[in-house]
């Protein structure tokens, strides 16, 4: 990220340099390949044979769509941030303009370009990367808060303080999502994305509900889940369990910490066995396994049914055939 806005940097100076330019562009030749072979490296050594990256792989066609969801969906706060700061951000490129070296710009200018330069490139890489989750917003939110701080500084003082009021108001309101958009289908109990907000907590406590009841009452029936919840019933030290139930099937790739066996559909399970589904972005990804929905076809018993907003939870038994 430094070596990139480093680069940016310099650019931009040698273009403002106008008929000066060539002579800048020599000047800043060393430095302009050491940078661009540290950006080269890295995306070697992170992205590697995208062949490989599936899912989570690097999408261009599709960034901006992506960056208007997370942005509305999974960001709203930071939305209403990153406009303020792409207002004070015009502003502020005027400025550097007029200019016409970017060395000649007081301290508090430099600051805040370099500023610009690591959100900008942050928001653009969060929306290309295809599993971006808001948690990893985390990073960027105090250098957005910064840029605006610095570069609201007017005579009005009233106006100054109207600013950060409308973020804390927004936030405080939706501390709980209740003014959020909806998210999609298949990511309604996912934690990762009800992260933007408390909605998480409500999830994790029907969870753990759900994970207590099937150990007091169910612990010895076989149980075939998905990730999470097959750790949440394996691994006592996440919470959920005083003790790893014994009969874990795994409908997706399986663990070597835990005595899991793995589920095949197309074996005949026990008559008791029990099965959990949830709204969540594992059951929904096909390459992840089987999805454990119930069918309209077949009858079962509910053992347990909550729903958060429109994201359901599920435990059901299949009634055996006649």
């Amino acid at each position: 990220v430094m070596a990139t806005a480093f680069v940016l940097w310099l650019f931009l100076d040698i273009c403002l340099a106008k008929d000066k330019w060539q002579e800048r562009l020599k000047e800043y030749c060393p430095y302009l390949i050491s940078g661009v072979v540290l950006i080269v490296l890295f995306l070697l050594l992170s992205f590697g044979d995208v062949r490989e990256m599936d899912g989570n792989r690097i999408l261009w066609s599709r960034g901006f769509t992506n960056l208007k969801y997370q942005f509305l969906v999974l960001l709203p706060i930071q939305f209403l941030a990153f406009l303020m700061m792409t207002t004070a951000a015009v502003w502020r490129l005027i400025v550097v303009i007029k200019n016409k070296s970017l060395f000649n710009l007081s301290e508090k200018n430099k600051i805040s370009l370099l500023l610009l330069i690591l959100s900008g490139g942050f928001w653009v890489s969060y929306a290309l990367y295809n599993c971006s989750l808001p948690r990893y917003s985390a990073f960027i939110v105090f250098p957005m808060y910064i840029f605006i701080a610095l570069n609201t500084s007017i005579k009005n003082k009233y106006l100054i303080a109207v600013l950060p009021l409308i973020l804390l108001t927004t936030g405080i309101i939706n501390i709980s999502g209740r003014y959020y958009l909806h998210l999609q289908s298949n990511r309604l109990r996912s934690g990762e994305y009800l992260e933007r907000s408390r909605e998480f907590l409500n999830d994790l406590w029907e969870n753990q509900a759900a994970c207590k009841l099937l150990e007091t009452e169910y612990f010895d029936r076989p149980i075939v889940a998905k990730w999470p919840f097959m750790q949440m019933l394996t691994m006592p030290g996440m919470g959920y369990v005083t003790k790893a139930l014994p009969k874990i099937y795994a409908a997706c790739p399986t663990v070597t910490y835990a005595k899991i066996k793995i589920y095949d559909p197309k074996i005949k399970m026990p008559d008791n066995t029990l099965y959990i589904f949830a709204f969540n972005s594992l059951d929904a990804w096909s390459k992840f396994g089987p999805s454990l929905f119930p069918k309209r076809n077949k009858r079962y018993k509910i053992i347990l049914k909550n729903q958060i907003k429109d994201g359901w939870f599920i435990i059901y038994e299949k009634e055996p055939e006649p």
